[in-house]
């Protein structure tokens, strides 16, 4: 239910870049990364933060697009130097390449 809700929102609003965080978060526990990744995507583009690289992070170590994720962790990084998060992710993707 919460996909149709944020999709509501975004109908309503597609300028708001916190429900296609939200929806992008949805998509995610329900492993659908793809989806996640292109919502994420769409956060950024209108508003960056940290917490959307991070989710983009998460989902291609889920893909095992390791440098991928390296390359988006570093940029939540970049934004917020103590986004805990990102460097969680960001070990765990470096620990996957050895």
């Amino acid at each position: 239910g919460a996909i149709s809700d944020f999709t509501k929102a975004i109908e309503l609003d597609p300028k708001d870049g916190d429900s296609y965080h939200n929806r992008a978060v949805s998509w995610e526990r329900l492993d659908e990364c793809d989806r996640a990744i292109s919502d994420y995507y769409r956060s950024i583009q209108i508003k960056p933060a940290p917490d959307s690289y991070s989710g983009i992070g998460y989902c291609k170590n889920q893909q095992e697009d390791y440098y991928g994720a390296i390359e988006v962790l570093t940029k939540a990084i970049e934004l917020d130097p103590q986004y805990l998060n990102a460097y969680i992710n960001l070990g765990n993707s470096k620990n996957a390449l050895k």
